[in-house]
């Protein structure tokens, strides 16, 4: 395949630069428990280039690009890539062009049936469009919320701020 080398992010102990091969797709054998049947441990040549993928990320967003370079630690690189919003029934795409994601951020990584994917009963609308209609859909979330804690203050009950969670 072709090669490319990243120059800095090898193995700083023997200063070799990275390679990622164009059409390798491997996973580290502690993620595939051995299964040679396994998802991950296809054949390099069944994965195509040209194939869409989606990746969910742990912080909800949507991406959905062609994969070109995966490594042991499920860090992805996607070209054309797009982030998708959902809003109820409609969606919109950003073009977001190359995209690195760092492997501990993705929850969910599928290929893409094509055929299937222009069966959707969704409605696409423009980027503009979808971003306001998801501005209103989080203000609506947000005042539900701030409802639901005043009834439950009013009662005397306490719930603890969601960014006050992760301080130790």
């Amino acid at each position: 395949g072709t090669e490319v080398r990243l120059r800095g992010l090898g193995n700083p102990e023997t200063r070799e630069d990275a390679v990622f091969f164009k059409r390798e797709y491997t996973f580290p054998r502690h993620l595939s428990n051995g299964d040679s049947s396994s998802l991950l441990n296809r054949n390099r040549e069944s994965v195509s280039p040209n194939e869409k993928h989606l990746v969910l990320l742990r912080d909800g967003r949507t991406l959905i690009g062609f994969l070109r370079s995966i490594d042991q630690f499920a860090n992805l690189v996607l070209h054309q890539t797009v982030e998708r919003i959902h809003v109820g029934k409609k969606y919109g795409d950003i073009p977001r062009g190359i995209f690195v994601v760092r492997g501990e951020n993705v929850v969910l990584l599928g290929e893409i049936d094509l055929e299937k994917e222009s069966d959707t009963p969704l409605q696409q609308v423009s980027i503009e469009e979808i971003l306001e209609e998801q501005r209103v859909e989080q203000q609506t979330k947000l005042e539900a919320e701030k409802l639901k804690v005043q009834a439950l203050k009013d009662r005397g009950l306490s719930i603890p701020r969601a960014d006050t969670l992760d301080e130790y």
